[in-house]
């Protein structure tokens, strides 16, 4: 969890709200809680959820705390994912990863690299290229 500090200061930067990682937020807001989305049976109308700090709207903490939580993404190859897809979107449960632009075939993707933030920290696991 975010601590109130890195809250407090990620406020003062009214920049990350133009970052491709708002449209992530944004976008996992809309696919499990606006049941218009159309993507919405595949989350929402499963039970997944977002977890309850990402859902903050006092002055968007939702998104302040999902930044403090997971960080930036590494670059823009990297995507949210959740390590259990039958568990809600949270800190536990998701990572940022990389994956390979679409092969030959449209359902093989390659993941290259899979990057955990753990403690603050970058971890990275799988193949680098």
């Amino acid at each position: 969890m975010a601590t109130k500090e890195v809250i407090e200061q990620l406020e003062k930067d009214q920049t990350i709200f133009k970052r491709r990682e708002y449209g992530v937020w944004k976008n996992l807001m809309e696919i499990c809680h606006d049941s218009s989305h159309p993507k919405y049976k595949l989350f929402g109308g499963k039970g997944i959820q977002v977890c309850q700090l990402w859902r903050e709207r006092k002055k968007s903490r939702g998104y302040l705390h999902f930044i403090g939580d997971m960080g930036f993404a590494p670059d823009k190859h990297f995507t949210l994912r959740r390590l259990n897809p039958k568990e809600d979107f949270k800190p536990s449960n998701c990572i940022w990863f990389e994956v390979d632009e679409f092969k030959s075939s449209s359902s093989n993707i390659g993941i290259r690299r899979i990057t955990i933030k753990e403690n603050g920290l970058f971890k990275d696991f799988g193949n680098k290229k």
